[in-house]
């Protein structure tokens, strides 16, 4: 199973949307992606620390993916489209990884 992580790093001026990350940005990711192998979705909120410091992270989202070759497929169709909404629920720039569990 492939995993792609979409990082929103803490920053001071950050701006972040999760009701429309969560109910809007995903579903509409989840639909463009599920003929590609798309699974499920997780979206993470950063919590403070325990000695009360900021999340490295204010957001973490997260899509499961079957195989490789279908996230690359899908992202090659509708990349651009999944990247043209982030502005409309931060200023952040998301750093991804791609992983494969094991």
């Amino acid at each position: 199973m492939i995993r792609v992580s979409a990082f929103y790093s803490q920053q001071a001026a950050a701006s972040f949307d999760f009701d429309y990350y969560k109910n809007q940005h995903f579903p509409m990711v989840l639909a463009l992606m599920k003929p590609f192998g798309a699974i499920r979705f997780e979206v993470e909120r950063g919590l403070a620390m325990s000695d009360g410091s900021a999340p490295a992270y204010l957001a973490v989202g997260t899509i499961y993916f079957e195989t490789m070759d279908g996230l690359a497929k899908g992202l090659a169709q509708h990349g651009g489209t999944i990247l043209a909404d982030v502005k409309n629920y931060t200023n952040l720039t998301p750093r991804l990884q791609f992983g494969e569990l094991v």
